[in-house]
């Protein structure tokens, strides 16, 4: 069992850091150093509350609800007097499916002229990742994940990668830039503000009719 009374302030901010990278890559070990903290915060609360800063704190508490599965409160509406929502699809392919036979909303959220490059594309040749979607415009590599249900603290780390690969390959292309995309039905608070923080375009779909529509958020 640990024993709270003999850690130091400097290592409560250690184990949050540690959290904290560990969280916003999908790592394992993100939830062991969660239950550290939680545990010292249950047996020595003033411990954790003088040993963080108030924007550590704010981050714990935002990784908390995220492990929850609390997720952002906007929601698509089909009509707001109504106050009627829109549908999820039950698979991620469908989501897919409906988006290669029409992606006219996702160009003009981008506000540029796509064209779809392929579906579970490998940007690079000697990795076992692929992007759902890849899209290019004139000067622009497009990486969209797609997320049927909730997009979770994992999303992060897929769409870092995805991005990061096709910097690789425009690294000798001045004129080219490289757009993460975030398509999913709901996103939860932590993972909503950490993608906008980071720039990408945070998307949320909902069905209507068997139809797809799509707001950015």
């Amino acid at each position: 069992m640990l024993n709270v009374n003999n850690i130091r302030k400097e290592e409560i901010s250690t184990i949050f850091n540690l959290l904290n990278s560990a969280f916003c890559n999908d790592n394992e070990k993100s939830s062991t150093y969660f239950d550290i903290l939680k545990y010292i915060f249950k047996n020595k609360k003033e411990l954790i509350l003088n040993s963080l800063s108030s924007y550590q704190l704010s981050r714990f508490k935002s990784i908390y609800y995220d492990l929850k599965g609390y997720t952002n409160p906007k929601k698509i509406f089909i009509n707001k007097s109504s106050n009627k929502f829109y549908d999820k699809c039950e698979k991620e392919n469908d989501v897919k499916k409906l988006l290669i036979n029409d992606y006219s909303q996702l160009s003009k959220i981008l506000k540029k002229e796509i064209k779809l490059q392929g579906c579970e594309y490998k940007p690079l040749n000697n990795i076992n990742d692929s992007i759902d979607m890849y899209f290019r415009s004139s000067n622009d590599a497009i990486a969209v994940e797609l997320k049927v249900d909730v997009a979770d603290h994992s999303v992060i780390g897929q769409i870092d990668k995805y991005t990061k690969y096709l910097w690789a390959r425009a690294f000798a292309l001045p004129y080219y830039n490289v757009i993460g995309v975030i398509i999913a039905n709901k996103f939860t608070d932590f993972v909503y503000q950490e993608l906008k923080n980071k720039d990408y375009i945070c998307v949320q779909y909902g069905l209507k009719n068997d139809s797809i529509y799509l707001q950015e958020v």
